[in-house]
């Protein structure tokens, strides 16, 4: 059950957390981090392509990353809810449970670095969604920019990663693909271990954005002193915000960083 041991509370639904590695790489958030499995989900930690992290892992230490640069990990908690199944399977059941659950508890974030394509699937998620007022969700475009549910609903904030040498991040109005926000990617102190470890690339995923992005929109909603997690008012603080978000905070890719 989602506690109020904290302010703010945001929702990670994904793969699996490894928390021994979350642990590793950042003891002091130990006890602020909690992984809860509905009935038929499982907290499937390996990585089913073989890659030393899994997807839900490394979303979860970048938004840790971007929590400690935004001096917000203090007063967050994160609640890791795995969909997948006992063989590292994502199922469309275990998504809608866990959207369900988060109709039912009081969070302000919800952070989906996926999706799903089938339209007949998407709008059992919409279903689910509608009942979220108080809720901010931010999912990300697919990587190949086609068609993904749920970051092009209207009450979904939908983010990508920008195609150029975009310096800023860009809120777009009344968006044809349904894509609010494009971000430039910025290799953070993690993306740049598992680059120079690993030699994994993720300069072309839009999942890696979201993460990020939450902890930033947490700030701002904090810095306003307001409870007003809606998608427009959200994106109306980045309108407002005329300055390079990444470079004001440091953010560089030739910076070490998680």
């Amino acid at each position: 059950m989602i506690g109020k041991k904290f302010p703010f509370q945001i929702v990670i639904i994904d793969e699996g957390v490894d928390l021994n590695t979350v642990k590793k790489e950042y003891p002091s958030f130990q006890g602020k981090i909690s992984v809860m499995t509905m009935g038929r989900s499982y907290n499937y930690t390996k990585d089913i392509h073989g890659l030393p992290i899994n997807h839900g892992t490394l979303c979860t230490l970048l938004l840790i990353e971007a929590l400690q640069l935004y001096q917000e990990e203090k007063q967050t908690e994160i609640i890791c809810i795995p969909i997948t199944d006992e063989n590292g399977k994502k199922t469309l059941e275990n998504l809608l449970d866990a959207l369900e659950y988060c109709t039912r508890v009081d969070v302000q974030m919800i952070c989906m670095s996926l999706g799903v394509q089938d339209i007949f699937a998407g709008r059992k998620l919409l279903n689910i969604i509608k009942k979220m007022k108080k809720t901010s969700i931010l999912a990300a475009a697919a990587n190949d920019f086609t068609i993904a549910y749920p970051a092009v609903f209207r009450d979904v904030i939908g983010i990508k990663r920008s195609i150029s040498f975009l310096e800023k991040i860009q809120v777009i109005r009344n968006p044809v693909d349904g894509i609010d926000l494009i971000a430039p990617y910025v290799e953070t102190q993690l993306l740049k271990k598992l680059r120079e470890q690993f030699h994994l690339d993720y300069s072309e995923s839009n999942s890696i954005i979201v993460p990020k992005m939450a902890a930033l929109f947490l700030h701002k909603i904090r810095y306003k002193s307001t409870d007003d997690y809606s998608k427009n008012f959200i994106l109306n603080l980045l309108k407002e915000d005329s300055e390079n978000i990444f470079e004001s905070k440091g953010i560089a890719a030739n910076i070490n960083s998680n």
